[in-house]
């Protein structure tokens, strides 16, 4: 994930009439708080004074990543992160950030032995995005925050990593796989993708779940289902589902790109052009345009400055991954996909890996890829693939085969430095090519092991 340098002041606008008169002060133990997708247990809960929320500094702070110190002689806290340098004083109206007079709409104040600062202040300070949702009482705070790994994003989003518990969203339904005691819970049924993960709520795609398609939002503790958009009348339904900080973003009906708030409020459309993916990088998107330009183009969060950054043909979907400075993309000429790369603003453009399967994933200064060693496609029984699955050395431009495959391998999923999900598609055809059963393997690598483990596998005829 980027750290965003100096501080990107955002106005939040965040005012909550709770219960008390003009100059109440009290405790709301229902109020969460959740930072970068994590619930935060507090030892002392928000509270609410003059109809604003105060909450404990130190602990949205370091859950921020920010680094913490108090005087508890003069009553002064410093919080610095990266170039940002904040000072304030219990008692006083008035904070320094990067040495600027910033006004806090309540004076910070000492309750139960931990600083409290208005909730505004925290995005003022630090430049995070601030979400309070009042159905579920929960304040949302986002910096540099993705709803799943940026990799699993690119491959569809069908594998989530949540500690020692992986959702796996496939097209027969979303599992729960506990990797410990490997025990398998569905938990929803059919085609479920794109999963993402903020606080206690899933959130995914789906095309034809209970006749209704859409975008949906699982609440893993007490497995309430809820839809956020309704996709029954979008011929294409839901794609490239993305939450970055408190925004959910997806390409919507007519193929626009959208935006809205995670509980499904303030949905608007950011652009028009016609697009097939999208990923975010630095607080900028990056989307294919799947028409006849079939090119790589980016634009602000907010859907401004647009501007095409590659000439090169990306085939109608372009898959890409932001890493280390880099976006990394697939482009597709003569029916050859390949790996790019080039800098945020398009130049050093460069060819990374030549002619891979599909899918690709970006860990850790590798890219994991599958590439086929025959050719097959003319094949409608696909039964003379072979091919192996591969990573590629970025830092030291070496490319190893892993081990081999009896077909490409689709969805290649990180679950962390000890291994990555990736699923192999079979197909069989009739006799007569009218229809054709797929079967589906999802496996787990494990590095220490180097061996492949089937995690499950379901077939369906169309």
């Amino acid at each position: 994930m980027s750290v965003k340098k100096g501080i990107i002041c955002l106005t939040v606008v965040l005012t909550l009439i709770l219960a008390g008169g003009a100059n109440s002060f009290a405790a709301d133990s229902a109020i969460q708080v959740v930072v970068n997708g994590d619930k935060l247990e507090l030892a002392t809960q928000p509270y609410v004074e003059n109809s604003q929320t105060l909450v404990p500094l130190r602990s949205i702070f370091e859950a921020l990543e920010a680094n913490v110190q108090y005087d508890s002689d003069t009553g002064i806290i410093v919080a610095t992160k990266d170039d940002s340098n904040i000072s304030l004083q219990v008692g006083k109206s008035t904070a320094q950030v990067n040495g600027q007079a910033v006004k806090l709409s309540l004076a910070a104040k000492s309750i139960n032995s931990q600083t409290f600062v208005p909730l505004r202040f925290v995005s003022e300070a630090l430049g995070a995005d601030v979400y309070y949702e009042a159905k579920t009482k929960t304040i949302y705070i986002g910096q540099d925050f993705y709803g799943n790994d940026p990799s699993n994003l690119a491959n569809w989003g069908e594998v989530l990593q949540d500690g020692e518990i992986t959702y796996i969203a496939q097209n027969n339904g979303l599992m729960r796989y506990d990797t410990n005691s490997k025990e398998k819970t569905v938990l929803l049924s059919e085609n479920v993708y794109g999963l993402n993960k903020v606080g206690d709520y899933l959130y995914f795609n789906n095309f034809g779940f209970i006749d209704e398609s859409g975008i949906y939002r699982y609440n893993i503790k007490t497995e309430k289902l809820e839809l956020l958009q309704d996709g029954s009348q979008n011929d294409s339904g839901y794609e490239s589902l993305t939450i970055y900080n408190n925004w959910v973003y997806f390409i919507g009906k007519g193929s626009a790109i959208c935006q809205m708030r995670l509980d499904g409020t303030s949905c608007s459309v950011l652009n028009t052009m016609g697009a097939s993916s999208l990923f975010i990088y630095e607080d900028t998107i990056y989307f294919g345009n799947g028409g006849d330009d079939c090119k790589l183009y980016r634009m602000d969060l907010n859907g401004k400055n647009v501007k095409k950054v590659c000439d090169i043909s990306t085939g109608y979907s372009v898959m890409g991954i932001g890493y280390a400075g880099w976006i990394y993309f697939t482009t597709e000429t003569n029916y050859v996909t390949s790996i790019y790369r080039m800098r945020s603003d398009g130049s050093n453009l460069e060819n990374v890996v030549e002619g891979i399967d599909s899918e690709f994933a970006l860990y850790e200064g590798k890219i994991y890829y599958s590439k086929g060693e025959s050719e097959y496609y003319d094949n409608p029984s696909y039964n003379s693939y072979t091919g192996s699955l591969y990573s590629f050395d970025l830092s030291q431009n070496k490319t190893e085969k892993l081990f081999p495959l009896d077909e490409d391998a689709w969805y290649i999923s990180f679950v962390g430095a000890d291994g990555f999900y990736y699923e192999i598609i079979k197909v069989e055809w009739s006799e007569d090519y009218s229809s054709a059963t797929f079967k589906y393997y999802l496996y787990y690598y494990d590095f220490s092991k180097g061996i492949s483990e089937l995690i499950e596998n379901y077939e369906e005829t169309i």
